[in-house]
């Protein structure tokens, strides 16, 4: 791509948000504690449980009996 567009120089910002302030601007001290994710053991098991168990690429229709949750581009490799 920076054959095409003859790119000389990249700028990266990075910022840090509180995602729970966002969706909730009234949350403070202890309510911190009880999010959406409050009874979990991982964020894993909370969006296993809020997508319901399907997968979202294929919305169920691959009908595998295990589930998995991963990036699509592992952290351990770089991913998000």
């Amino acid at each position: 791509m920076e054959a095409i567009l003859q790119v000389t120089r990249w700028k990266v910002e990075t910022a840090s948000f509180d995602i729970h302030k966002i969706t909730n601007p009234e949350v403070s001290d202890i309510e911190y504690q009880e999010g959406p994710q409050k009874g979990f053991y991982n964020v894993k098991a909370f969006v296993l449980d809020r997508d319901g168990y399907t997968c979202q690429h294929c919305k169920g229709k691959s009908k595998e009996k295990r589930l998995d949750c991963h990036h699509l581009i592992f952290r351990s490799k770089g991913g998000a």
